[in-house]
């Protein structure tokens, strides 16, 4: 089994390649999903036009049940996130006075605490969208939710996170991966940009479907007839690049990993 990949370094250049490149001999010829009308129940978006749309301003209307089930998942896990080291600095300006300095006359008689920095090194989450056909939008909602709340975890203990999502499928023989960089280290967390990438259907069900319609880096023409199988529902496949995304220092995952709420607390555990 051959495994290629395609990088994209940001939703923009990703969104960018699937709607501007032509489409690829694997598919030429042959009908185009990503472009079909209707469907919305199914593939998240009626046309697709609506799912760039979506991509490009985020998906709010699920940001609110993300947030619920994010909290949820991690209100235990919060409580033992380790605060950043606290010490008394002295000023002009503060929250309480300090008396001695004070009585001596000294400037800077004005106390407040300020938290130490920690300095840890990042991590990278990888997150695999691709499921097989039956999977329900409320379950690739719930399952997006946790990654969510696995990324406010690492945010919340000041781990920097680089969140990775990539869709991967299975056809001829060879697999074929999208990687897209929805957030780097520096980058602040866009809730609803994450959401959609981790949870809305239609960037599995359109999105990645036009990437296989244009990509060059396939070459069996099985891909055209269903666009492969979802290497979620493949356990071999599933270890293959979880292994290769250790090799390279990254946590891979995908639905079967965050199928319950105590899930991400458990992830956490196992890297923080």
């Amino acid at each position: 089994m051959s495994v290629v990949f395609e990088r994209f370094d940001s939703p923009a250049a990703f969104v960018a390649a699937c709607s501007d490149r032509p489409v690829n001999s694997v598919f030429a010829g042959r009908s185009r999903s990503s472009r079909e009308r209707g469907g919305a129940d199914w593939s998240g978006a009626d046309s697709w036009k609506e799912a760039v749309t979506i991509a490009e301003a985020g998906y709010t209307d699920v940001v609110d049940r993300v947030r619920v089930s994010a909290s949820r998942a991690t209100s235990a896990a919060f409580d033992r996130v380790e605060a950043r080291p606290a010490r008394p600095v002295n000023g002009y300006v503060g929250g309480s006075p300090n008396v001695v300095r004070a009585m001596q006359g000294l400037p800077r008689d004005m106390r407040r605490t300020v938290r130490e920095p920690r300095k840890l090194q990042g991590v990278t989450l990888v997150y695999e969208r691709g499921v097989l056909a039956g999977v329900s939008a409320d379950r690739m909602i719930e399952a997006g939710a946790r990654m969510v709340a696995l990324v406010r975890l690492f945010e919340r203990a000041q781990i920097p996170v680089r969140l990775i999502v990539t869709m991967a499928s299975t056809a001829g023989g060879e697999t074929a991966v999208c990687e897209v960089v929805i957030k780097d280290y520096a980058t602040p967390v866009n809730l609803a940009k994450i959401a959609y990438y981790v949870a809305h259907p239609s960037a599995h069900r359109r999105l990645k479907f036009s990437w296989l319609e244009s990509t060059s880096v396939i070459t069996s023409r099985r891909f055209s007839q269903g666009y492969g199988a979802s290497v979620s529902a493949d356990r071999s496949m599933c270890e293959t690049l979880r292994k290769h995304y250790e090799s390279e220092g990254a946590r891979w995952l995908c639905i079967n990993d965050l199928k319950r709420d105590d899930d991400v607390v458990r992830v956490w555990e196992a890297m923080a």
